[in-house]
């Protein structure tokens, strides 16, 4: 099965062929249209490429793995559709503050417990965790990476 979407001024068009049939959809432009309008193109095989620092690093990224629960690496797709392996240490821009993930902070992990990387390929990223809070309780938490990483033409970036 194979899913396109095109974006227009006012409306997201969605043909999705099914089997022997095929259906299309429209839907009045949403902002994740506007959004995905503003920071791709779209190739002939319809996939999404990044501009540089672009945001939402699932859509352009896949085999998206956690390595020792804050080394995230993942296969990025460049400008020229090349597929190019990026890793990005977590702990280096995300810490805990009083048992809930802080971007700007560092080694998240040493305080975190049972972490997890919760990825649906071309939609979110994000991390689950078990953080200690400062009276030493556990606080069960996650953030969402694509708030913060991107793909800058191949290689993982945090801005």
């Amino acid at each position: 099965m194979q899913v396109r979407h095109l974006c227009t001024p006012s409306l997201l068009v969605t043909d999705c062929p099914v089997g022997l049939g095929a259906h299309r959809q429209s839907y009045k432009r949403s902002p994740l249209c506007q959004a995905l309008s503003d920071a791709f193109f779209l190739t002939s095989n319809n996939f999404p490429l990044p501009f540089k620092n672009m945001s939402d690093f699932s859509i352009s990224s896949r085999g998206i793995q956690l390595v020792d629960g804050h080394i995230l690496t993942a296969l990025c797709r460049t400008e020229d559709g090349e597929w190019v392996e990026s890793r990005l240490d977590l702990n280096t821009f995300i810490g805990n503050d009083d048992g809930y993930f802080q971007w700007d902070g560092e080694n998240f992990s040493h305080s975190a417990k049972n972490i997890k990387l919760c990825s649906d390929e071309g939609q979110c990223t994000s991390i689950e965790a078990y953080l200690t809070t400062r009276d030493g309780e556990v606080k069960s938490t996650s953030i969402r990476l694509d708030e913060r990483v991107g793909n800058d033409n191949g290689r993982l970036v945090y801005y």
